[in-house]
């Protein structure tokens, strides 16, 4: 994810990812795949339905496995 990827091409990859989160296998990915996921979701623009995918991939993800990922990326959720 970068800046370079349009909002639509955003929602299409975090909705994979929230489908992988219910459907594959989330202990196959290590520390250091969830650290590029952290990275990548702090320069996710600020649209609604992007806020709504940073949400659920922030609980999905990083909850039980890092949560203290969750700590320093709940800030980038805007009112």
């Amino acid at each position: 994810m970068g800046q370079t990827e349009s909002p639509e091409a955003l929602d299409k990859l975090l909705y994979y990812l929230r489908a992988f989160s219910y459907y594959g296998d989330n202990k196959a990915l290590n520390e250091s795949d969830l650290d590029r996921l952290a990275a990548n979701l702090q320069n996710l623009p600020a649209t609604p339905r992007l806020q709504e995918h940073f949400a659920v991939t922030l609980y999905r993800y990083f909850n039980e496995q890092i949560p203290t990922q969750v700590e320093s990326l709940l800030p980038r959720l805007t009112p």
